[in-house]
């Protein structure tokens, strides 16, 4: 007896009497080789699929296994008082937050402070009233 490379799987959902399930797409549609060539995605066109190719992407499969080089992970955090020079991601709460309207016409500048259990940092945004409204 021979068993299929690849074993179909049927999933049919419960659906309310009298309610029908329509497939719109061809199980051929929705399934796609790793190595399909990218103009051959629906949604892909001519100048797309060269833009990817220019940047080293020529398979699904290569588009798949692209992971970025370089990832900056916000969920750690530092304290305030144990910032250095550098990047950091501090974690506190805001208070004395305020817009400060400048001569120039639509120039606004928000200052405001962050603060921990163990001190507080100065902020400033420039021309961003969206801090401002988000807290």
């Amino acid at each position: 007896m021979q068993v299929p490379e690849v074993l179909p799987l049927v999933i049919t959902p419960k659906l309310p009497d009298g309610a029908k399930l329509i497939v719109a797409q061809s199980t051929r549609a929705i399934l796609m080789q790793l190595n399909s060539k990218l103009s051959e995605v629906k949604g892909v066109g001519p100048k797309t699929a060269e833009a990817l190719a220019a940047r080293g992407f020529q398979t699904f499969k290569d588009l798949l296994y692209y992971f970025p080089r370089k990832y900056e992970d916000y969920a750690a955090y530092t304290k305030i008082s144990e910032i250095r020079p550098g990047k950091v991601v501090v974690r506190g709460k805001i208070r004395g937050l305020r817009n400060i309207h400048t001569r120039r016409r639509n120039f606004t500048i928000t200052q405001g402070e962050i603060f921990d259990e163990t001190g507080a940092l100065r902020v400033v945004w420039y021309n961003q009233a969206s801090p401002y409204q988000e807290f």
